[in-house]
């Protein structure tokens, strides 16, 4: 198994802050991996059966990237391919490995999901078509699924080569120093990036809150510094971020930000439990272990029921229900002491 210096989906990230790396999978991540999926189904067998299982914004989005391939691949002359892994190489050796969504010719379709500058993850992929078709031009079709609209980027050979090389050549230059960008909160090394230390040590002379050190975390008084410069700074952070979006629903347009909406989890309403296990069929010890009784709404519903007071109902309810009841995994966090 081949080992990199790095990734194309990491190189957007790194064109900014050169050391920064990957903190592994998130929601987002996962979630994205499923849309993927569900593309690469329609693609290879025009199967939409994983698309079904996404949330409905989700769906239409990977339906509309779906029929915007079709449209706009050259496929009278090429194949549409799913999910081709790419060889970027340079000096006579493979430096990269890529795999973007679609390839149809010299064109490339990547599915995204928020609007982000993803111009030199697309220009490590157009290089590696390039390289593999020995052509000197590539179009990268970026699908941006929140919003359902697109963005075309042309690459040569040597607008491809000078992105790539350039950032490949920051990575892995040890001299360089990092810097601070959007991507930070990403990234794995944030604990101990001295970077990030030095404008928390600002703000933190700015809140009179004692600077740190180091953020190795070794000493007790170094995590005490460590928690009352994150308050001081999650305090201010949250101020910022809940004033800056009350503006935008006002209707302030604030550049590099877009007031967004997505939809929350589903849920059966629970007005309709009955209709819903009549409907699916299922034995019901099995549609019982998919549901969830909420103590508290059990309480107040019996207290109701019963004329009883909120004490009367807890003690009843606990001697009826003691065989059953569970108590959930203890909660254990840091207070502050006064």
């Amino acid at each position: 198994m081949n080992t990199f210096l790095t990734r194309p989906s990491s190189l957007p990230a790194q064109s900014l802050s050169p050391k920064w790396a990957s903190s592994g999978p998130s929601d987002a991540t996962i979630s994205g991996t499923d849309r993927h999926a569900a593309l690469e189904a329609l693609i290879k067998h025009n199967d939409d059966s994983l698309a079904k299982f996404l949330p409905e914004n989700e769906k239409e989005a990977v339906l509309w990237a779906f029929e915007y391939i079709k449209r706009v691949a050259p496929a009278d002359d090429h194949e549409i391919i799913s999910e081709r892994k790419l060889e970027i190489k340079r000096g006579g050796g493979v430096v990269l490995e890529g795999t973007p969504d679609v390839t149809c010719g010299d064109v490339i379709f990547d599915l995204k999901w928020r609007r982000f500058d993803y111009s030199a993850q697309m220009a490590a992929y157009a290089l590696g078509l390039m390289q593999l078709r020995g052509t000197d031009h590539a179009t990268a079709h970026l699908l941006f699924g929140d919003g359902t609209f697109y963005e075309v980027l042309e690459f040569s050979r040597q607008s491809a080569e000078r992105i790539v090389y350039s950032i490949l050549d920051q990575v892995a230059d040890q001299s360089l120093e990092c810097r601070a960008s959007k991507y930070c909160d990403w990234c794995s090394k944030k604990l101990s990036c001295e970077i990030l230390r030095r404008h928390v040590d600002a703000v933190g002379q700015e809140c009179a809150v004692a600077p740190l050190e180091t953020l190795d975390l070794i000493q007790p008084v170094e995590v005490a510094r460590a928690l009352n410069m994150a308050n001081a700074v999650t305090i201010w952070a949250n101020s910022i971020k809940e004033k800056a979006k009350e503006q935008a629903e006002r209707g302030m347009q604030i550049p590099g930000y877009t007031l967004r909406s997505k939809s929350a989890g589903r849920e059966i309403d629970p007005a309709f439990i009955n209709e819903v296990f009549s409907t699916l069929d299922l034995p019901s010890e099995d549609f019982l272990g998919c549901c969830k009784l909420s103590v508290s709404k059990l309480e107040k519903l019996y207290a109701e029921k019963r004329g009883l007071k909120p004490k009367e109902v807890k003690a009843e309810l606990n001697s009826k229900l003691s065989d059953f009841l569970v108590n959930k995994p203890q909660i254990t966090y840091l207070e502050k002491e006064n």
